[in-house]
């Protein structure tokens, strides 16, 4: 008994070792309903014997999980399955997306960059003043000597210009910085509501498989935020000719996948969305014997 216990807890350390398998669905197939759609994604997927743990990106940003349907080949047998709109890295962890974080530490360098230019000015500034000081004090001293007055006059004015070229430069440095900060913070906003546009959802699936192989798995679900309502179209060439009905749709959907050059199906029907097995009360039958001689006249 302690051999299988540990067995078992050397394969789920090892799986929690393997980096997942992260794979973009196809949206192939979508059923619009009056209230909701149903989608069909397909995708293929190198697995290796054993359990792995599947991660299943283009999935609609609302799905509902009971709904969730596979089709899979007959040696792979899903043993869990979740939906996330978490994003997630190649170790399973919600994390940014790698374009968004390399974004936020630019933007953390500069800010640095920004604190220390700003130091250097306030160095430079105090600097300044001590020289403006010390030349008023030294400009009334009337005991000072001519030589060591000229003397200080030319080194006032070598400091004095070193230092307001560095306080020139720095400043120019300051208004380059703050031009990169804005920048990048407008790219990180115009990159967030990009991601808010785009699918988020994602399936994580934990699956066994019995021997190495390329599968291809089939997924379907209901998501409620799609729609369609009929339209129509009237046309009439003349009088004494029949009236030309055109049957149109307007189809509005929000999941955040691309809809292109898939197979398309306008429905007016419900979409089942519990699939609960129903629940039979038993039904007993009672029956009488009845005596035959008992009845004769």
């Amino acid at each position: 008994m302690k051999k299988i216990l540990l067995l078992l807890l050397f394969s789920n350390v090892m799986l929690l070792a393997q980096k997942p398998i992260i794979i973009q669905s196809k949206l192939t197939a979508a059923t619009v309903y009056i209230n909701g759609a149903e989608l069909t994604h397909d995708f293929e997927v190198n697995l290796p014997s054993g359990k792995s743990e599947i991660i299943v990106k283009n999935i609609a940003n609302n799905i509902n999980e009971s709904t969730l349907r596979f089709q899979l080949p007959p040696n792979i047998t899903i043993l869990s399955s979740r939906f996330t709109k978490e994003n997630l890295h190649e170790n399973g962890t919600a994390e940014n997306s790698v374009e968004i974080k390399k974004i936020k530490d630019s933007i953390n360098i500069v800010t640095i960059e920004l604190e220390k230019n700003k130091n250097y000015i306030l160095v430079q500034q105090k600097t300044i003043a001590m020289l403006e000081a010390n030349q008023n004090q030294a400009g009334a001293n009337t005991n000072t000597i001519v030589t060591e007055l000229v003397k200080l006059v030319d080194y006032y004015q070598t400091k004095r210009l070193e230092l307001e070229n560095n306080l020139y430069l720095a400043f120019k440095k300051e208004e380059m910085l703050n031009n990169k900060k804005n920048l990048l913070n407008a790219q990180l906003q115009n990159n967030a509501s990009q991601d808010s546009k785009i699918a988020q959802g994602k399936l994580i699936l934990l699956v066994n498989n019995e021997s190495a192989n390329l599968a291809t798995f089939n997924v379907s679900y209901i998501t409620p935020f799609a729609t369609w309502k009929p339209n129509y179209d009237i046309k009439i060439d003349n009088i004494k000719e029949p009236l030309k009905l055109f049957y149109k749709a307007n189809v509005s959907q929000q999941t955040g996948i691309d809809w292109k050059k898939i197979k398309l199906t306008l429905s007016s029907n419900t979409p089942n969305v519990k699939n609960e097995m129903p629940k039979l009360n038993s039904e007993h039958l009672q029956y009488d014997v009845v005596n035959v001689a008992a009845t004769r006249f």
